[in-house]
């Protein structure tokens, strides 16, 4: 945009017409003559919001050598209402004689963001970043920054450069793809957030999903060149990429397509994407690959039935369409058992329930048929809260401070390490003393980990964990939710989370009670989160993503469809769950 001349008429580009737009981009100023400390560091702190040129405007403010050697990535951290202080006295340095001063930019630390994207809530503590400036020939210039790669933000200024999308990884088997949602800035261009994405996809995953998925993109894969049309792109790709076979190949176009073309938070300008090696096209990549080319890559739920437990005796199902449920023949003996919890493997075969003890309980589980029977394995460590099914029959016990493991087949209980900074340091097979695991579910994908951990010392939020496996042959296997002792925060905006589900690949559903029951759709990304409509007397809640089901004080089984719940009785019963 040019900041000078006539005004001129231009040609508007209709909606659908050639190639996508460009993305708006902040008008930054450079800095003016004579412009005191604190001012060049609030007028580069507003320039390095855009992204156009690789910050051009923003290097004006910085001494030549601090120039060259500054390299913003997506790296950010995002403040509110940052205040400036400049140092009382400015100082002259030897050799050289110039002029130093420095400035303080002083605010609350809401987030950060890594240079793969990944938002990392923080909780609200105070946050002090210091510049320094040098005196050049009478003007002042940055010649230290706070961080050589992450910019300052402030939030406004981050909703606004910033935009969530996910990448794909292959789970461990490289039988599916986990999405790991990341921000991307919106730079001038589409090729270049794309440039960012392909970049992103080449490296092994970082953050929560470190260790627990895996890219196809063999190490040593070198990115040529991203071009975006109407709405495909075009990556070219060389390296050791040349050397792939078709399957690696194949994989590799799997992960392109779902990141590039994924519409989960926003709709993507990009809907096919063509894969190049050293500029050419290689079989078996011989035309344009779209979503639907790699849909069996996406694990869903198998069945979309919801089961509970009738107030009558025995096991009731609901399916989606029907205004009432349906009674199953049960294993033998369920109704000796006052379940306080239930779930269904993926399949629909199974039935896993909680047995109340008074050091912990007894999970039984077994066929879901007449007659069958159900076998137990004891656990104690705390009172048993929830129980949730993987894909490969292994049953998830939250219980106290401990999350357990429940091998597919039999065998006792494997403590699973959770994050933490025990005194050793990384993971620990417990939380710290005090704090309690409310609630856990496994995402369909069988590796994402959602839980609710009520603290001692401060409130309860939901975490997000990667379940990894570690040793095997002469090693004892360990089992990991947050391997790396990582795991991340999101719906911190919902007070009091009791109950949680997974809607779908991208959002879980989290029931809070902090002034009565109220369920609120959560983003992984760790944006805000919407309410929805509940029932007054809410106490749990299952989806599958279009149908709700929930569990009231008074004994009912609700059930609901749509963006705006419209709740009806469909049942008699308690503790619902859907499979998984």
């Amino acid at each position: 945009m040019p900041t000078s001349g006539p005004v001129q008429q231009v040609d508007v580009l209709q909606e659908g017409a050639g190639p996508a737009m460009d993305n708006p981009q902040p008008i930054p100023v450079p800095p003016g003559i004579g412009w005191k400390p604190s001012r060049i560091v609030t007028g580069f702190l507003a320039a390095s919001t855009s992204f156009a040129n690789n910050h051009a405007v923003a290097r004006d403010y910085l001494a030549p050598a601090t120039r060259k050697s500054w390299n913003p990535g997506w790296a950010a951290t995002v403040v509110g209402s940052p205040k400036i202080t400049i140092a009382p006295r400015i100082q002259k340095i030897v050799p050289g004689g110039q002029q130093t001063a420095t400035v303080n930019v002083v605010g609350q630390r809401l987030a950060a963001l890594t240079n793969s994207g990944q938002y990392v809530i923080s909780a609200g503590s105070k946050e002090t970043d210091h510049f320094t400036l040098v005196n050049i020939s009478g003007q002042w210039r940055i010649s230290r920054l706070p961080s050589q790669t992450s910019l300052i933000l402030e939030k406004a200024d981050f909703l606004r450069d910033y935009k969530p999308r996910n990448l794909y990884f292959f789970t461990p088997a490289g039988t599916g793809l986990v999405p790991d949602p990341v921000f991307v800035p919106q730079q001038a261009t589409n090729a270049e957030p794309v440039h960012g994405l392909v970049e992103a996809l080449r490296k092994a995953p970082t953050g929560w999903l470190s260790g627990a998925t895996t890219t196809a993109f063999p190490a040593g894969t070198k990115l040529l060149g991203v071009r975006v049309g109407s709405n495909s792109a075009v990556v070219d790709l060389g390296g050791s990429a040349a050397k792939a076979s078709p399957n690696v190949l194949s994989a590799m176009a799997a992960q392109l397509v779902w990141t590039l073309t994924s519409s989960s938070y926003s709709p993507s300008d990009i809907q096919s994407v063509q894969l190049l090696i050293n500029g050419q096209v290689k079989q078996p990549l011989d035309q344009l690959q779209l979503p639907r080319n790699y849909s069996s890559l996406m694990r869903t739920r198998i069945a979309s039935n919801a089961y509970f437990l009738s107030s009558v005796g025995g096991v009731k199902v609901l399916s989606g369409s029907a205004q009432s449920a349906t009674q199953l023949p049960w294993p033998t003996g369920i109704n000796q058992y006052p379940f306080t919890a239930i779930a269904v493997d993926p399949g629909g075969g199974q039935i896993a329930g909680i047995f109340a003890e008074p050091k912990g309980c007894l999970v039984y589980s077994g066929a879901l048929g007449h007659g069958a029977s159900l076998s137990s394995r004891q656990i104690n460590s705390g009172s048993c809260t929830s129980l949730s099914w993987d894909t490969q029959g292994d049953i998830w016990v939250a219980a106290g401070t401990h999350v357990w493991m429940l091998p597919a087949g039999g065998g006792a209980a494997v403590p699973v390490f959770l994050p933490g900074t025990p005194p050793g340091g990384g993971p620990s097979a417990s939380l710290p003393p005090g704090d309690t695991i409310a609630a856990l579910r496994v995402a369909p994908d069988s590796v994402r980990v959602a839980m609710i951990i009520h603290r001692a010392d401060k409130p309860a939020e939901v975490q997000l964990g990667a379940i990894s496996r570690s040793g095997g042959g002469k090693d004892v296997q360990k089992t990991y939710i947050g391997q790396n002792g990582a795991s991340v925060a999101i719906g911190t905006d919902v007070l009091d989370p009791t109950a949680l589900s997974w809607y779908d690949a991208d959002h879980v559903l989290v029931l809070g009670q902090d002034h009565g029951p109220q369920l609120y759709d959560v983003p992984l990304t760790g944006g805000a989160s919407t309410p929805i409509v509940t029932d007054g007397g809410t106490v749990s809640i299952t989806t599958a993503g279009s149908e709700l089901v929930a569990g009231t004080t008074r004994g009912q089984i609700l059930m609901s469809s749509g963006p705006d719940p419209t709740w009806r009785q469909v049942g008699q019963g308690r503790v619902p769950a859907f499979p998984g």
